[in-house]
C-alpha cells in the first residue's frame, strides 16, 4: 500500500494523496509532477539509487531518502529524518534543501517548497545526506535562510491541518504575519469563497476520480486477497487456540439454548476473535510490526477494515446509488468474502484431532494465572454495580459465592496486589 501512495502525489499537511483507497482523503486536484530518479550519498559517503517526485515536500524527499539507504530495516532502526539535513548538488554551488525559507506569504498563506521549487526536475540528480550545522559554513550554500531562523518551523508542529505559525524569534521573521502553511493544496475548510471558485476549474471530474479509486482498488487487490486467505485459513494451519475458543462458544450457545441460531453463534466468533483481534491488526499493523504508519497510509487501511467487517456480518445491507462511494468499491468482492468467513468457521467447527492441554503445554511458556486474575478483576472493577445483580437471584453461580467478590475493597489496587 505504501509503495502505491508513493507513486503519486501526496500532501504533506492534509494527508491527502492522488492514489488513496479512500474517496475522503484522495488528492483532487490536478499536480503537475514529474518522476525523479536519482542517487543519494550517505553521511559513509556510500551511494544508493533513490526515487523521487518533484511535487514531494523536503520532508517527504528525506523520508524517502532514508528509506531508501536504510532499505529493509525495522522502522525503529531507521535515523529521524531531522537527524540529519539532504544537500541537492547541482554545478559547483550545493544547495541545502529547506521546507520553508523566505517564500512570500499570500492572503496569510506560505507554501512548503519542493523540488520543483529548487528546480530539480530532471533524472541523475545527486544529493548528500549531511550532518546538521548550526554555523554559517553550510547555510551559506543555500539561497533560501539559515537553520538556525526555520528550526522552529521545519518541526512536525506545522502537520496539524491549517495549522497557524506565529513567528516569535529575533531577527527578520519577527516582522513577519501570521500565516499558514500549505503543501500541495489548501486545507479545505480554510478556503474562502474565492478560492473554491479559482479551484472549480482544476478539480477532478467525479468519473476521472471514480477511475482513479477502481484503478487503485485493482492495484491493491491481490494484496487484499491475500489477506482474507492468510486470516481466514484452511483447517490444516488453524491453531489449537481457535478451536478450542470457538467450541466453546458453541457449547454456550447450547447452553442458552441458541444452538439452532447460527447467526448469534457467528456474532459471537466475529466479536472474539475477527473483529476484536484481526480488526485491530488490520487498522494499526504498527502494534504487530515495526513499520511507520502514516496517516495517508492509515486512511486507505480504514477502507480495507470496513470491508473486513462487511464481509464478517450476516446481515445483508442493500446498496443504492446514495451509498458511500467507498461501499460501493468493493459491492462485488463482499459476497465472495462472505463465503470464505463462513467456509472458515464451518471447517473449524468440523475440525477433530485436536489437542486441548495446549495453553499448558507451550514450550517454555505455560499459563500465567495470576495475571489473568488480575485481567478479570480489571474488568470486574468496571462493572462492580452490575455484577451482584447477575451473580444473585436464580443465577447458576449463587453456590460459587462471586457474588461477594464484587466488593470495593476486594477490587482496589492494593487488595488485589
Amino acid at each position: 500500500m505504501k509503495q502505491t501512495l508513493d507513486l503519486g502525489p501526496q500532501d504533506e499537511i492534509t494527508f491527502e494523496a492522488k492514489l488513496s483507497l479512500n474517496n475522503e482523503k484522495m488528492l483532487r486536484e490536478t499536480i503537475e509532477f514529474k518522476r525523479i530518479t536519482g542517487t543519494v550519498r550517505d553521511l559513509d559517503k556510500n551511494e544508493y539509487p533513490v526515487i523521487l517526485l518533484s511535487c514531494d515536500s523536503i520532508k517527504q524527499v528525506k523520508r524517502k531518502v532514508v528509506e531508501s539507504v536504510h532499505r529493509n530495516k525495522p522502522a525503529s532502526q531507521i535515523p529521524s529524518i531531522d537527524s540529519f539535513d539532504l544537500m541537492y548538488i547541482v554545478g559547483t554551488t550545493p544547495v541545502i534543501l529547506r521546507d520553508i525559507d523566505k517564500a512570500p506569504i499570500v492572503d496569510g498563506w506560505r507554501k512548503l517548497n519542493t523540488l520543483a521549487d529548487y528546480k530539480v526536475v530532471e533524472c541523475d540528480a545527486k544529493f548528500a545526506m549531511i550532518p546538521i550545522s548550526t554555523d554559517s559554513e553550510h547555510s551559506s550554500m543555500s539561497p533560501t535562510i539559515d537553520r538556525r531562523k526555520t528550526s522552529f518551523l521545519t518541526t512536525k508542529k506545522y502537520r496539524s491541518k491549517g495549522n497557524l505559525i506565529n513567528t516569535g524569534l529575533n531577527g527578520d521573521l519577527d516582522k513577519e504575519e501570521p500565516h499558514q502553511l500549505y503543501h500541495l493544496v489548501k486545507p479545505s475548510h480554510h478556503n474562502s469563497e474565492t478560492d473554491a471558485l479559482l479551484s472549480s476549474s482544476t478539480k477532478m471530474m467525479s468519473e476521472v476520480f471514480l477511475t482513479r479509486l477502481l484503478s487503485t482498488k485493482g492495484t491493491l487487490q491481490p494484496y487484499v486477497d491475500d489477506l482474507f486467505q492468510n486470516v481466514f485459513m484452511s483447517d490444516d494451519r488453524v491453531p489449537p487456540a481457535i478451536k478450542y475458543l470457538f467450541d466453546f462458544l458453541e457449547r454456550q450457545a447450547v447452553r442458552h439454548n441458541l444452538g439452532q441460531n447460527q447467526n448469534y453463534i457467528h456474532t459471537w466468533k466475529n466479536n472474539s476473535l475477527s473483529l476484536r483481534f484481526w480488526m485491530n491488526i488490520i487498522k494499526n499493523p504498527h502494534f504487530l510490526l515495526d513499520i511507520n504508519q502514516t496517516p495517508t497510509i492509515d486512511s486507505s487501511l480504514n477502507i480495507v477494515c470496513g470491508v473486513f467487517m462487511d464481509s464478517c456480518s450476516t446481515s445483508e445491507k442493500g446498496l443504492t446509488k446514495d451509498a458511500p462511494i467507498n461501499k460501493l468499491l468493493y459491492a462485488k468482492d463482499i459476497p465472495r468474502y462472505k463465503a470464505n468467513v463462513q467456509v472458515h468457521y464451518e471447517q473449524v467447527r468440523n475440525m477433530t484431532g485436536y489437542r486441548t492441554d495446549f495453553l499448558t503445554n507451550l514450550p517454555g511458556v505455560g499459563l500465567n494465572t495470576s495475571v489473568a486474575v488480575m485481567e478479570l478483576y480489571h474488568i470486574a472493577e468496571n462493572y462492580q454495580k452490575q455484577l451482584p445483580f447477575s451473580f444473585n437471584g436464580n443465577s447458576p453461580l449463587q453456590n460459587l459465592k462471586f457474588a461477594s467478590l464484587i466488593d470495593p475493597n476486594i477490587l482496589s489496587s492494593h487488595s488485589i496486589v
